[in-house]
């Protein structure tokens, strides 16, 4: 089993390194060089649109300051975290790729199932995922996603993407994403995928979606199955149970 990341490279936020603006072949470059520099993985987190409540508690004085709910400047670039790392895992080949925050419910699951298995692939089994729901109600607004049930969309897609990186055809009856399907192609280097039950046994994506508790979902070596252990935890404020981590 693969020791815990022992250096990691945040390449996104507030881009402080590249003047505010987000220099991607920089970040790309700078992920070889973490390699070659013995870091064991890069982080790119996302949003995919900010809208003024990023900034409703005022935007940070520092810029280096950690970026909290409120304090965000609207302005700040978010490219697209998958593809970012796509580009980084064609120049690399040992880093660990850490597509952070992936806001799952602003996005189909099967579209967003291909994508991450697509990216899995580049890599050979490098990809970690971590899918979240956004604190930003503007956010969701913009793209039409009810703020409201978003922790409820995250575990759908959690249901989904298990049935999606298994056998076909493919079936979902679930209130939000109901679907029949031949297959979805391509799946990941390892064919499972974790299921509904362990993220949603102790402490429902739903019920920690206001606190923004995360699943973690990581892909193994190919013919390898990902193992699932209790990870690091995190009180569920709701319920008392704990987020779980897949690795």
């Amino acid at each position: 089993m693969p020791s815990p990341p022992r250096m990691l490279l945040v390449l996104s936020e507030n881009w402080t390194l590249t003047g505010g603006r987000a220099d991607l072949p920089a970040a790309v470059r700078w992920a070889r060089e973490a390699e070659d520099a013995g870091f064991d993985a890069v982080m790119v987190s996302e949003h995919i649109v900010l809208g003024p409540d990023a900034a409703a508690a005022g935007i940070m004085g520092n810029p280096r300051d950690y970026a909290l709910p409120g304090n965000q400047d609207p302005h700040t670039p978010w490219p697209n975290s998958l593809m970012l790392l796509a580009a980084i895992a064609s120049v690399t080949s040992r880093l660990r790729l850490a597509a952070a925050a992936v806001l799952a419910p602003l996005r189909h699951p099967l579209l967003l199932a291909r994508e991450l298995g697509t990216l899995d692939l580049i890599s050979e089994g490098r990809l970690v995922v971590q899918p979240t729901v956004s604190w930003s109600r503007d956010e969701y607004d913009a793209l039409g996603v009810p703020f409201t049930r978003r922790g409820r969309l995250l575990d759908e897609h959690l249901e989904v993407w298990a049935k999606a990186w298994g056998p076909s055809p493919l079936s979902h009856d679930g209130p939000h994403y109901p679907f029949r399907t031949s297959g979805s192609s391509p799946r990941r280097t390892t064919p499972t995928a974790p299921g509904s039950g362990s993220a949603a046994s102790a402490c429902t994506a739903r019920s920690c979606a206001a606190s923004s508790s995360t699943a973690t979902a990581s892909t193994r070596s190919a013919g390898r199955r990902p193992r699932t252990s209790t990870g690091s935890r995190r009180r569920c404020p709701r319920r008392g149970g704990t987020s779980r981590t897949w690795r």
